[in-house]
């Protein structure tokens, strides 16, 4: 599964459609019972135009929101950049894991892939 992300245009901010694209992906997320891995994210680049980050889980539960902003196919971001917005607050603790590559050893302890 994809991380997508979604960077609105100048008219949709104007028209604060990224406030109600946050509130509508939080009701989809506690309308489907707050699925696991469910999570909308937000990198600020300034003075660019922030990016949001929706997560591969996402997709599931909130396609019908999602596609019509024509999100696009991306990695996903790196931990120290992105604000939670809506959604499962587990997510975070995914990502860092997949940025270090990290995975599972015999004895049950994380260790760094070489």
């Amino acid at each position: 599964m994809t991380w997508h992300a979604i960077t609105f245009t100048e008219e949709q901010i104007s028209e604060l459609a990224h406030n109600t694209f946050e509130d509508e992906f939080q009701l989809m997320y506690l309308s489907a019972g707050s699925p696991r891995g469910m999570s909308l994210f937000e990198v600020r680049s300034f003075p660019v135009h922030p990016i949001y980050y929706v997560s591969p889980e996402s997709m599931k539960y909130a396609a019908s929101l999602i596609e019509p902003f024509g999100p696009v196919p991306c990695n996903a971001p790196a931990a120290y950049d992105i604000i939670l917005l809506a959604g499962d607050f587990f997510v975070p603790a995914n990502i860092v894991a997949s940025h270090l590559n990290l995975h599972t050893g015999r004895s049950g302890d994380a260790v760094r892939s070489h």
